[in-house]
């Protein structure tokens, strides 16, 4: 019996509110985006996290941020910037599971974006254009875009030009400061919802190929099995994934 209460008290122990932070990187997230278009881009996670905390039986507090900083225990957003970073800062997460769209998907793609009244009509036309990318590491915005063109037959630009952000990125090309743009394919409804381009002001006219959208990570291996569990609960929580703006929750990653 001792022992027993010996091996709860350190069960306990593991799971402090300290050790299960989780750091939200996910730009639909309503800390990390604007509720200018209703039903989108207002994921609650305070109440993913008082989920988690319920089945781990735990506190999980919060941090949102735009980038990953510091050593969370649980880290979720685009997975192609999480890994960027963490092979860049030597952190070592695990991928757990990668959490579904509106309509199910796992994948986002990037836009190529013209002003609306520009000759161009498809990739081909951006031969000797100035092109806004994404930084290295947001995929759908660099490397996927850098393919699209190649497929194109579009030279790749000697100078890569790169903005942290879709806004900056569609400002300029809405001011003339540069003729063509690449943005996250869920970013279109923000920036117009929010007023940042006209409607309408923008044409797409090309789209890059699939990349993975929102992973969750975990820095503990050991706490994967239990996630896993508190995350397929969350597939049969309507409320839970309409607050998520998902359709089918999370899909676990297949262990290789």
């Amino acid at each position: 019996m001792k022992f027993r209460f010996l091996l709860l008290v350190a069960f306990a122990v593991t799971l402090r509110a300290e050790d299960l932070s989780l750091l939200v990187l996910d730009p639909l997230a309503a800390p990390n985006a604007c509720a200018c278009v209703a039903g989108y881009a207002q994921r609650d996670y305070e109440a993913f996290a008082a989920h988690l905390g319920k089945s781990l039986n735990a506190t999980v507090p919060l941090q949102f941020a735009p980038i990953l900083a510091g050593k969370p225990s649980l880290v979720i957003g685009k997975q192609t910037e999480i890994e960027h970073a963490a092979k860049a800062s030597g952190l070592k997460l695990t991928r757990v599971a990668m959490l579904t769209d509106l309509k199910g998907s796992t994948n986002l793609h990037g836009l190529f974006v013209v002003r609306a009244k520009d000759r161009a009509k498809t990739l081909a036309d951006l031969k000797g254009k100035r092109i806004l990318f994404g930084p290295d590491g947001s995929d759908e915005k660099h490397a996927a875009a850098l393919a699209a063109l190649k497929q194109a037959g579009v030279p790749v630009p000697g100078k890569i030009e790169a903005r942290d952000t879709c806004s900056q990125s569609a400002i300029e090309v809405a001011e003339r400061n540069a003729d063509a743009a690449v943005i996250s394919s869920y970013a279109m409804p923000l920036l117009e919802g929010c007023g940042t381009i006209a409607k309408g002001e923008l044409r797409i006219i090309g789209r890059t190929g699939e990349v993975p959208f929102i992973a969750l990570y975990v820095a503990d291996e050991s706490l994967v099995p239990r996630l896993e569990k508190a995350l397929a609960q969350l597939t049969g929580d309507s409320q839970l994934l309409d607050k998520m703006e998902s359709a089918k929750g999370f899909v676990v990653v297949k262990k290789k």
